[in-house]
């Protein structure tokens, strides 16, 4: 069954390649077929609705004509996203303006056509269905494809990762008691309200990092005011440090 259609918070469809209005500078056609000139007043074609922001303003840097319409793309983008926020949803990540200059947006550009991403998500951060399915077939193609998107995205599905202290594939046994009791030590005395209430997702107080096996902002923050003892446990980059076993007790 086809997924739902955006709602009526959502931009319109966009249009054919053929008449997108970057013309000559939209990278969903050939550009030898396509030697028209922008227009400010037409609408961005699928492909120009999908791809990254860094995309976009390469056309700004080759056309200042193109600005206009980049940054009417943008003013709608954001709309769309504080619509869904006023009533607490949430825009598929490729449409967040918040991930707009990610990497791993530069590298994913969904093969949607004129479908608009399957929005709202439950959660932030999210790929919508449409998107997930997206790249399912393309690791499918190729498994070494999105090289970025994999390390950026957990399960290749949402923005970012559990900090280490959160992610359930690091228990309390032997092996990680060590570094995870550091790490306790380093952050300072917490009485057990505020340990549930600084490890309560709900909270946004530890937060998601954005590469598996590390820690987060406030969590590197709260910690790394000691830093020689930090570095046992993390090296520069807030990795946990791969040999953490010979640093338990």
């Amino acid at each position: 069954m086809e997924p739902r259609q955006s709602s009526s918070t959502d931009m319109p469809p966009p249009v054919s390649a053929n008449t997108c209005a970057l013309g000559q500078h939209c990278g969903g056609v050939d550009l030898e077929e396509n030697t028209s000139m922008p227009n400010p007043e037409a609408d961005l074609c699928g492909w120009c609705r999908n791809v990254g922001f860094r995309h976009l303003y390469n056309a700004v840097e080759i056309d200042q004509s193109v600005k206009s319409i980049v940054i009417k793309h943008w003013d709608a983008v954001k709309s769309e996203a504080d619509a869904f926020k006023e009533k607490g949803l949430y825009v598929c990540a490729l449409r967040d303006p918040d991930y707009a200059y990610n990497d791993w947006r530069t590298e994913f550009i969904p093969d949607h056509g004129n479908f608009l991403c399957d929005n709202p998500v439950s959660e932030k951060g999210l790929l919508c269905r449409r998107c997930q399915a997206e790249v399912k077939r393309m690791l499918d193609e190729d498994k070494n494809s999105l090289p970025i998107l994999r390390v950026s995205l957990e399960e290749n599905r949402k923005v970012g990762f559990p900090c280490i202290m959160r992610d359930k594939h690091f228990g309390n046994d032997a092996k990680n008691m060590g570094w995870k009791r550091g790490f306790h030590e380093l952050m300072g005395k917490l009485t057990p309200e505020e340990e549930l209430e600084w490890f309560d997702k709900n909270k946004h107080v530890c937060l998601r990092a954005d590469r598996e096996y590390k820690l987060c902002d406030n969590c590197y923050e709260r910690m790394h005011h000691d830093k020689a003892r930090f570095d046992i446990f993390f090296d520069k980059d807030r990795y946990l440090r791969i040999f953490i076993g010979k640093f338990t007790s």
